[in-house]
């Protein structure tokens, strides 16, 4: 099996386990609350991290000053996109909200043209602002089916850029995995501090089994993200990430009975046609060397 490949595989399987873990919050948290449920999940998360950055001697590492401004942007990064997504997932359809995230490349790339001084051509340009409109589309501010959620949406891809903005300017000296644990523990004590106040819910055996395998799936697809990067080239395995829109469609049909509109699925369709183009054109200036 050639590496791209075995990156696809990697991806496609690293895809649905983060849809797995959107889908257990989903189904556990309208009972314990989102923060009770975030903090749950997150101490087993961070369990389980902290064991991984122990055995690879990375759990006390020092983080260099240069690095430390960047690591916490992006930590506050990935808090704030994890609480606007959450939310938004609470209250519309699973399909609905990822779909709004298929953006997010296309974001990141006009963001590090304008934040990093990436080059961006006018035909990239045109296909991220066609993009867009498939977005308005899926949301669609003015219906009544997505109302003020789709907000949270739009926060949660916004923070996303961030996060990926910061990371490219992290240093290769901080470990992932450190990286990965700091998130985890605060995402963890954001959930504590906002729970407290209120009480928590008693947590019968099935929400701690969900919370469990959101733990699971959301380490899962970390760790397979990672290997799908490290595996193929960038170009080769990206576009798989749409396959993450099979995940949600299909686990929001057989686990919330949600079917996706006609209007939903032709915004979707937008956008990941644009997102193809745009990693196609990406790839055809990599080659020809501009």
């Amino acid at each position: 099996m050639s590496d791209n490949l075995r990156g696809a595989i990697y991806m496609m399987i690293a895809l649905g386990a983060y849809t797995c873990n959107d889908a257990a919050i989903k189904w556990v948290a309208p009972d314990l609350g989102l923060y009770q449920s975030i903090a749950v999940r997150g101490v087993m998360a961070s369990a389980v991290l902290a064991g991984l950055c122990a055995a690879r001697g990375a759990l006390w590492q020092t983080i260099l000053r240069a690095d430390r401004k960047n690591v916490a942007w992006r930590v506050f990064a990935e808090v704030g996109g994890t609480i606007c997504f959450l939310t938004a997932l609470l209250n519309a359809p699973l399909a609905s909200v990822s779909a709004v995230l298929q953006i997010v490349p296309l974001a990141v790339t006009l963001a590090a043209a304008f934040f990093l001084g990436d080059p961006l051509g006018w035909r990239r340009l045109t296909a991220i602002l066609i993009a867009f409109g498939g977005v308005m589309l899926i949301i669609r501010p003015s219906a009544d089916s997505f109302d003020i959620y789709s907000l949270y949406a739009l926060g949660a891809v916004g923070f996303i850029v961030l996060r990926d903005i910061t990371t490219r300017q992290i240093s290769a000296q901080v470990s992932g995995l450190q990286i990965a644990l700091l998130t985890s523990i605060a995402i963890t004590v954001l959930g504590f501090v906002i729970s407290g106040p209120t009480g928590w819910e008693t947590m019968p055996g099935t929400a701690l089994f969900g919370l469990a395998l959101a733990a699971f799936f959301i380490l899962l697809g970390y760790v397979l993200s990672i290997a799908a990067m490290r595996h193929g080239d960038v170009a080769f395995v990206a576009p798989f990430r749409y396959t993450v829109m099979v995940w949600a469609i299909g686990l929001g049909y057989f686990l919330f009975d949600e079917v996706p509109d006609p209007i939903i699925l032709l915004g979707l369709a937008i956008v990941i046609a644009m997102g193809l183009y745009a990693f196609a054109r990406e790839r055809k200036l990599a080659r020809s060397g501009s």
